[in-house]
């Protein structure tokens, strides 16, 4: 157990950690942070990212209900009771080290560093000072809680503990691809995993083993299957080699913000050895600049997008993951074995003749228990021949392999397959049907079966697939033959018109441009989508709420650079700000006496406005 004050000390030290939530400056403030640092958190001109939360937080509507966003600056001035000296538009980081380097106290492993116009002035913000050379002794906050501070350069380094600030370091030199990331972002946090190997991972493995005992141990006791327990602990194994490699192989990760006058950019970014299984992995990925969206058509999408599909990379990695499961799974009973064999065959070929894929997830208009709630649509490119020729081999074997996995007395799923069984627009498509024997003995058989008529309609899960042309394939779940002859055509013409949408623009160019793939999430049309369903359980609060047409999607990419994978995402601030109002309205009519008790429920007719 800590001591309370010590613990006080720490929260100080967060409060701080947390206005910074991570940024990149230039390398003056790291030329002051120890090389073997585990955690940087740095943030960029105070006064410039202070005004940028207090604008951010203002856009979204969510000042009032947070006041310390309005002026993070002052917040953190007034916490630490800092009113001179402090240079309010220099950078300012917060760094963690490995606590075995201060007596393994967590609490005392912190530093900050922060930028000064005045060093002399700046002491005197706090209590009773002592100097003893070129470090001084004060009391920080209203608390008097002791730290140090030293002078270095155009910083006071301040820490709870002495030897923290006792001599300048020689500064810390990050990865080429993270080091840019530091530069660049507005607010940025990096983990430094090359620092925190050594001791991370003996505890990792160490670790590792007693949760494998552990695992087998509760397992007997519970009565599990025994024959269940080699396929379980092998997959326990792919985790933990999945996280051991991480830990060995990656340099450093970073968490960063960038904020723009439209709304808030945040970048997450892991670089690995170059030479590394994953850094060879990450470095050999096929990119792309164009929308990905080819081929999808306009509608009311809750999600959408696309990807390079890499046969061979997504293929090495089906492989390295589940080949020590399904080695298990099969043991000992071959026609078992063979299925599995054949199904993952036939999927790795499907996978190869592939070369990019494009998704739309449409928003459900139709009432609850009628229609379909899972409504989306697929376009592949690649060999469509190929495709299709592989697709229907995994469509015959997966009964084989749905009895193989089955428990007996479980509902088993089986799946029948119509070759050419419906014409759209000139395309053929086979139709697959997924049915579920059980006869709702069990609780948890109707759960599963009342799911299923509740995602994909009355008669279950069902859809369509069919090759438009030699380069292209279509997959169709729930989408009426409107929608499916607009995919056709656009396939046909080589257009995108989802990706025209003008409330698209804004998101694409705050995205990068070469990506692995890239989903938008229509958080507008998932709202309407949530009150239409909840209208029809009874729920009617929020039924009068409208939100504007065309907001931006939220966008997400997937990319690499070099060694290093990162995941842009990008948060439109116009689109956040008319969420978050809408929910409050709905919010007051339902304490008003509008939420649930409706007439409603699945099947009840649609709202006024068609939804």
């Amino acid at each position: 157990m800590f001591h309370g004050r010590r613990m006080t000390l720490a929260a100080v030290f967060c409060l701080t950690c947390s206005f910074l939530i991570g940024s990149a400056a230039g390398a003056g403030v790291l030329d002051q942070a120890p090389a073997d640092a585990w955690l940087v958190l740095k943030v960029k001109n105070l006064t410039q990212t202070s005004q940028a939360i207090a604008k951010l937080s203002q856009d979204w509507g969510v000042a009032m209900m947070a006041p310390p966003l309005a002026d993070p600056l002052g917040t953190l001035q007034e916490e630490l009771q800092i009113n001179q000296g402090l240079d309010v538009n220099g950078d300012m980081a917060f760094i963690m080290v490995n606590p075995d380097a201060v007596g393994g106290r967590p609490d005392q492993a912190m530093l900050i560093l922060l930028p000064v116009s005045d060093y002399d002035g700046f002491i005197k913000n706090f209590g009773n000072p002592q100097v003893n050379g070129d470090v001084t002794q004060v009391a920080i906050g209203p608390r008097g809680m002791p730290g140090f501070i030293a002078h270095w350069g155009q910083y006071a380094a301040m820490s709870p503990n002495v030897k923290l600030v006792s001599e300048k370091p020689a500064g810390i030199k990050a990865p080429g691809v993270v080091q840019s990331r530091l530069d660049d972002q507005d607010m940025v946090l990096m983990a430094n995993i090359q620092a925190m190997r050594a001791k991370v991972l003996p505890e990792f493995q160490k670790n590792r083993e007693n949760m494998q005992r552990t695992m087998e141990r509760d397992m007997k006791r519970s009565g599990a299957d025994p024959a269940a327990i080699p396929a379980i602990r092998a997959s326990l194994d792919v985790v933990m080699n999945g996280v051991q490699r991480i830990l060995q192989e990656t340099q450093a990760t970073t968490l960063g913000l960038k904020f723009t006058d439209t709304g808030l950019k945040v970048n997450m970014l892991a670089e690995f050895e170059p030479g590394t299984y994953s850094g060879k992995m990450v470095a050999g990925l096929k990119t792309s600049a164009d929308s990905l969206l080819g081929g999808l058509p306009s509608g009311s999408y809750i999600a959408y997008g696309g990807m390079v599909i890499d046969g061979e990379a997504i293929n090495t990695l089906i492989d390295d993951a589940s080949a020590p499961i399904l080695k298990e799974v099969g043991a000992g009973a071959p026609e078992k074995q063979k299925a599995i064999n054949d199904y993952v065959a036939a999927m790795k070929q499907f996978v190869l003749s592939a070369t990019a894929q494009t998704f739309g997830l449409l928003s459900p208009q139709g009432n609850v228990g009628e229609s379909a709630m899972i409504q989306g649509l697929t376009v592949m490119t690649g060999d469509s021949a190929a495709m299709m020729q592989e697709w229907r081999k995994a469509m015959a074997l997966e009964n084989d392999l749905m009895k193989a996995f089955t428990p007996e007395g479980g509902a088993l799923v089986t799946t029948t397959l119509t070759e050419q069984a419906k014409t759209i627009e000139g395309v053929t498509f086979d139709q697959f049907q997924a049915d579920m024997k059980a006869d709702n003995a069990t609780p948890e058989q109707k759960q599963i079966t009342d799911l299923m008529k509740l995602m994909y309609g009355p008669n279950g899960m069902s859809g369509l697939i069919g090759a438009v042309d030699a380069r292209h394939a279509i997959s169709l779940i729930g989408v009426d033959d409107a929608m499916a002859a607009k995919a056709i055509a656009a396939v046909r013409e080589g257009v995108a018109p989802v990706a025209e949408a003008a409330a698209l623009a804004e998101v694409t160019q705050n995205l990068p441009a070469k990506r692995v793939g890239v989903v938008y999430v229509a958080l507008d049309e998932m709202a309407r989508a949530g009150m239409h369903v909840a209208e029809q359980f009874g729920f009617a609060a929020g039924k009068n709420v409208k939100l504007p047409p065309n907001l931006p999607p939220m966008g997400m990419s997937l990319g690499t650079e070099k060694s290093a994978v990162q995941v842009d995402v990008y948060i439109p601030s116009q689109t956040i700000r008319s969420i978050i109002a809408a929910g409050m309205q709905a919010m007051m009519e339902g304490q008003q006496g509008g939420g649930a008790g409706g007439a409603g429920g699945p099947g009840a007719a649609p709202g006024p406005d068609g939804q």
